[in-house]
């Protein structure tokens, strides 16, 4: 009689490997791509410095270096102070419509602090939506949010500004700054 059940249950499961019963595998979700805005958010290309879709101030108040914080590749820009900052920007096509936008940046600063700012252009009128102090010693990343509704040929600019010049000169840098589109 044993023999009968041990041959049932091989019979069982044999049945079921023969028919595919298996765990119905449910497909992830697609994870929605964000829609990053800034061409050059690293500033580098191909394992090398470069400063493309960026205005920058020219040496010696800007400086590509070879130092990067977690999550960036291996450069960043550093800026050094002067009477009015020294300010790297970008300018970005906004997206039509009412949207959520995400900008973040890593940085840090020798001492006193820097900013980075969004501003939103719209005809011929600039305004300044946000604006973030950085002030830490070590790298830290930056975050703020802002919902703006656009219209054909409005444009969103980033400014990263260094500190004000002081004595002894303080110094910023930036890397991996990312305007992306949140809905």
């Amino acid at each position: 009689m044993e023999i009968k059940y041990f041959l049932m249950l091989i019979n069982f499961i044999l049945f079921f490997q023969v028919i595919g019963c298996n765990e119905s595998v449910v497909p992830p979700q697609e994870s929605r791509k964000k829609i990053q805005l800034i061409i050059n958010p690293s500033f580098e290309e191909y394992g090398r410095p470069s400063l493309r879709g960026w205005k920058c101030p020219e040496a010696p108040l800007l400086k590509i270096q070879m130092v990067a914080p977690p999550g960036g590749q291996f450069y960043s820009i550093f800026l050094k102070s002067r009477d009015v900052g020294a300010v790297a920007s970008t300018v970005v096509a906004a997206v039509l419509g009412n949207h959520i936008y995400k900008l973040s940046v890593w940085g840090r600063v020798t001492r006193l602090s820097a900013l980075m700012q969004l501003f939103y252009k719209h005809s011929d009128s600039l305004s300044i939506r946000k604006s973030v102090s950085i002030s830490s010693a070590k790298w830290n990343q930056y975050i703020v949010y802002d919902t703006v509704s656009a219209s054909h040929g409005d444009s969103l600019i980033v400014a990263l500004s260094g500190t004000i010049s002081s004595s002894p000169p303080p110094y910023t840098w930036f890397d991996v700054c990312e305007l992306e589109v949140e809905d």
